[in-house]
């Protein structure tokens, strides 16, 4: 299976130094900001970053690289291994099929964006992934629902329905595995994002956002 980008994407700029976003010459909030921004979530630490938000940091870079066929191996702690080893042998349990690993997208009407850990198949199933350090929260259903609208907009091929799944990375080497989201779950997330994003667009317009917080801030998970 492979994905054919939609002809809108060519209008996105990502600028990795801020993490942010420009489409069409306009700057557009990520799924994060809209969730952090009407209460769901408090992504970010306003005090800098924290050891556990590095490691996330790390975990996410040597994921990115091993996906893609450019990780040096050799560069990494015993810690870190244990963690790839840990996913690896999950992924060969799910047959997972990467098949886009984080590439920023844009939603072309709604404009908002966001950068998917990994869009593949699980056992077939059309999937986005996101790998979570942290413990499970509920905004986590809401972030991947936002994805998955990012995807269907920005995929024209895209096969449906489709499933979201969080990757507890902690969970995972304890032994237990991610589950799916679909079906009515799936659906309620879905809503929940749309509703957060309805609420982002009123509070823009009355002039009641917060300061912005990088992007790249936001979406490492604060650990206390």
């Amino acid at each position: 299976m492979t994905l054919t980008p939609s002809k809108h994407l060519a209008d996105l700029i990502f600028d990795e130094a801020t993490h942010t976003y420009t489409y069409q010459g306009k700057e557009v909030p990520s799924v994060t900001r809209i969730i952090r921004e009407v209460g769901m979530s408090s992504f970010g630490n306003p005090t800098g970053t924290t050891r556990p938000m590095q490691i996330g940091k790390w975990i996410h870079e040597m994921l990115r690289l091993d996906l893609s066929n450019k990780l040096d191996e050799s560069t990494l702690s015993p810690i870190m291994k244990m963690i790839l080893n840990d996913v690896r042998a999950w992924a060969k349990r799910i047959d997972l099929k990467p098949l886009v690993v984080e590439t920023p997208l844009v939603h072309s009407l709604y404009r908002f964006s966001g950068t998917p850990d990994l869009i593949g198949t699980e056992n077939g199933k059309l999937t986005i992934f996101d790998w979570k350090w942290g413990e499970p929260r509920p905004s986590d259903m809401v972030q991947l629902a936002g994805y998955w609208l990012l995807a269907l907009n920005c995929y024209d091929d895209l096969p449906r329905p489709g499933q979201i799944m969080p990757v507890y990375l902690k969970a995972l080497s304890r032994g237990q595995d991610p589950k799916a989201i679909y079906g009515q779950d799936f659906i309620e997330s879905i809503s929940m994002f749309s509703s957060a994003q309805m609420i982002y667009r009123w509070k823009e317009k009355h002039r009641m956002l917060s300061v912005r917080r990088t992007d790249e801030d936001e979406e490492k998970e604060y650990i206390p």
